[in-house]
């Protein structure tokens, strides 16, 4: 095992670039894909910036602060977890208006927007799964448990919701055809999160109290590895190719990443706290957040080691981010 131990702070080869400075007023001719979309925990400041050169594209404020956001295939239009509305709240881009918001009964915890483009789907901590129909708002709701922290929809085609819950061991399960919950997965350990494999036979759950990335068969349910973890709440996931599987430690800033071909890992130092990582499907890149610091960082996948080449400064304590790579 080769393990590369990087201060994010200290690469020279850093960009930084400043929100400061951003574009309040960039035309719809000038606003497309590929773009980084990243929200602010503390005054809702949102930035564009560009995926091939980390250069900023526009941005703005919010009604209010996101824990999750995603934009639409289109990109005319950005989904926001908003919990100072406790809401689903739909903005307009590159303007940011305000187009449509539908309120929930607690805190929403993560989103998700389907593989169509025509449902959203979200969950609140309180334990309450959302689908929502975009074109019409029509809602469908389950009430599934306590202390939901994490949703993934389920290759290929979405046709399932799973569910990290940190309340129990439990991992939930909704079926979309019926909309009904499945019989959970009890993990050796609460998950606070999870992928899976490209072809959704693979699922990846963050089980830090046990120490590990839990391996498993998605349809047996049936164990098949585990990988070495230690730290405290821990977001993960996976390229678009399965050859990369990343986990981020926010409470030591630890990113780790597994070469899953070559069954190699490494370690990179990403401030002193380090959330929801995202692979972008092009340009071999991943992107984590580092609230404390208000940095957004650019990890390499695809030299002879994962390397952090880029730090988009942002406004203090980003918390969202979402990739919109297709036009």
């Amino acid at each position: 095992m080769r393990e590369g131990l990087v201060w994010a702070l200290c690469m020279c080869a850093t960009l930084f670039v400043s929100c400061r400075d951003k574009c309040l007023n960039c035309s719809n001719d000038q606003f497309g894909p590929p773009l980084g979309i990243v929200v602010s925990a503390v005054g809702a400041e949102l930035i564009f910036f560009d995926l091939r050169d980390q250069k900023l594209r526009g941005g703005g404020e919010l009604q209010g602060w996101a824990m999750a956001c995603e934009a639409t295939h289109t990109g005319n239009q950005l989904l926001v977890a908003d919990n100072e509305a406790l809401s689903l709240a739909i903005y307009d881009m590159p303007e940011l208006d305000l187009d449509r918001r539908l309120s929930v009964g607690g805190v929403p915890m993560d989103l998700k927007l389907n593989q169509s483009g025509l449902t959203a789907h979200m969950i609140t901590r309180n334990g309450f799964y959302y689908r929502v129909a975009l074109q019409d708002f029509d809602v469908d709701t389950l009430d599934i448990g306590q202390q939901l922290r994490r949703l993934r929809m389920r290759p290929l085609n979405d046709f399932q919701a799973w569910i990290a819950s940190t309340g129990d061991a439990a991992i939930r399960i909704v079926q979309e055809l019926g909309f009904q919950e499945l019989e959970p997965i009890y993990a050796p350990a609460a998950a606070t999160d999870l992928c899976f494999s490209p072809d959704g036979q693979i699922g990846y759950a963050a089980l830090p109290g046990a120490g590990m990335v839990w391996k498993f068969d998605a349809d047996t349910r049936n164990a098949i590895d585990t990988y070495p973890l230690s730290g405290g709440p821990v977001d993960v996931d996976i390229s678009s190719n399965g050859h990369y599987l990343a986990a981020a430690d926010s409470s030591s800033g630890l990113l780790r990443i597994w070469d899953l071909g070559d069954e190699l890992s490494y370690d990179l130092q990403c401030g002193t706290r380090a959330i929801k990582p995202v692979f972008a499907e092009t340009f071999a890149s991943l992107y984590v957040l580092c609230p404390d610091e208000g940095f957004v960082l650019r990890i390499d996948v695809g030299g002879e080691e994962p390397a952090i080449t880029d730090t988009i400064s942002c406004e203090p304590s980003p918390y969202a981010i979402g990739l919109w790579e297709q036009p």
